[in-house]
């Protein structure tokens, strides 16, 4: 007797369900949820930082490793900590690198953790951060002696 259609459809998908289970099975637990991508990215943080020559593309990496666990998992407790940590991060690539894309990178990331996460403990601390990041630089006493002399010549 031959086996009906029903019954190769059902074998069919149960065996595609064992494939795809097969498949998740073999993805750590820890790659899919926000707490493993924070702890990766921190043990990155912590490389970059100790490394006495880090540059700023390799703070920049980092920064958009945080960034990728908001944009992957947004309602994560985990979410406002990553903001903070990447918008610190741009901040110090601009400490770098004096690219200014770093330093409005830096003040988009303080501001979507302002407004997104408004009830975080890091809001007070992102408001600062902002207002600094938007202050005009302050000027070196050569540039003050420079502009004071283009004013009298």
């Amino acid at each position: 007797m031959l086996p009906s259609i029903t019954h190769l459809r059902r074998a069919g998908l149960q065996a595609a369900a064992g494939a795809v289970l097969a498949l998740l099975c073999a993805i750590p637990v820890e790659a899919q949820s926000a707490a493993g991508m924070y702890e990766r990215a921190q043990e990155r943080e912590l490389a970059a930082r100790a490394s006495s020559g880090s540059s700023a593309d390799s703070v920049r990496a980092v920064a958009r490793a945080y960034e990728a666990i908001v944009r992957r998992f947004p309602g994560s407790g985990y979410s406002d900590n990553a903001l903070w940590q990447a918008a610190g991060l741009m901040k110090l690539a601009f400490a770098k690198s004096g690219d200014e894309a770093d330093r409005q990178s830096a003040a988009r990331l303080f501001t979507w953790l302002r407004r997104e996460y408004p009830t975080s403990s890091f809001v007070a601390g992102a408001q600062a951060q902002l207002a600094e990041l938007s202050a005009p630089p302050p000027r070196t006493p050569s540039a003050t002696a420079r502009a004071g002399a283009r004013a009298w010549a």
